[in-house]
């Protein structure tokens, strides 16, 4: 199976304190596939986003005077990840259940090109020039799916599924390099919130097939590290023809 995604999207992020916050347009394309071989399987995607970045800061020593920024941002990512599944039996009455393990590499890049800080009002001694950062990170993913079918009445299909994995990032560039425009020499860094190298994975997710063709799929996605969680709900309505 080989098929094509795209769509489009917004961020916004808010500072406490109204020190300040920022917006982002995002258009991303990708390109993906899925192959089988018996039990085995190997899928693979490859995805670009380009995002219009907005921001706008309040320095405490300036007042209300407010610091604006824009530029464009490049985004490219893939994946590849491979597994097996085995079939064990029959239990809780299931047709069958199946225990995939399988193990993912995904790399990310991150660009957003130098760029300067401006004023309503003008000129200011506090605006800021930050240098062109490239942010890569990698993922390794280790674990398995549990999976399972049940019949309902009608031809309906019941599917359901779960996953445990571990993953592991590895990041680069989280430090930004800036430096006042009105004082040269001013350089300085910024380094940002660190993020956790190890993370529990964990899925839950079910969906209905029917006869003509529609399925509805619920899925919710955790990551859970030592300074981070993260949840993700998503409903699916699928028609296949």
């Amino acid at each position: 199976m080989v098929g094509v995604a795209v769509g489009g999207g917004g961020t916004s992020f808010g500072v406490a304190d109204s020190l300040g916050g920022g917006h982002s347009d995002m258009f991303q394309s990708a390109v993906y596939s899925f192959s089988r071989f018996g039990a085995a399987y190997v899928a693979a995607a490859l995805a670009y986003a380009w995002q219009a970045e907005t921001t706008g800061r309040f320095p405490l020593v300036a007042g209300a005077e407010q610091l604006s920024a824009g530029f464009s941002a490049n985004n490219v990512g893939g994946r590849v990840e491979g597994g097996y599944r085995f079939g064990i039996g029959n239990p809780f009455g299931l047709p069958e259940i199946g225990l995939i393990p399988y193990g993912a590499l995904q790399m990310q890049a991150f660009r957003t090109p130098a760029y300067n800080e401006s004023s309503a009002s003008g000129a200011s001694p506090f605006a800021l020039a930050y240098a062109a950062q490239t942010t890569t990170v990698s993922r390794t993913e280790l674990g398995a799916w549990l999976d399972g079918a049940v019949a309902l009445d009608n031809g309906a299909i019941l599917a359901l599924r779960t996953r445990a994995a571990w993953g592991y990032d590895r990041w680069s560039g989280l430090a930004i390099n800036a430096a006042f425009q009105s004082l040269p020499g001013s350089g300085f860094t910024v380094v940002g919130a660190v993020p956790a190298h190890d993370s529990l994975l964990a899925s839950l997710g079910a969906e209905i097939a029917f006869r003509n063709g529609i399925s509805v799929a619920a899925l919710l996605d955790t990551a859970l590290s030592s300074n981070s969680q993260t949840y993700i709900e998503s409903l699916r309505i699928r028609y296949i023809w």
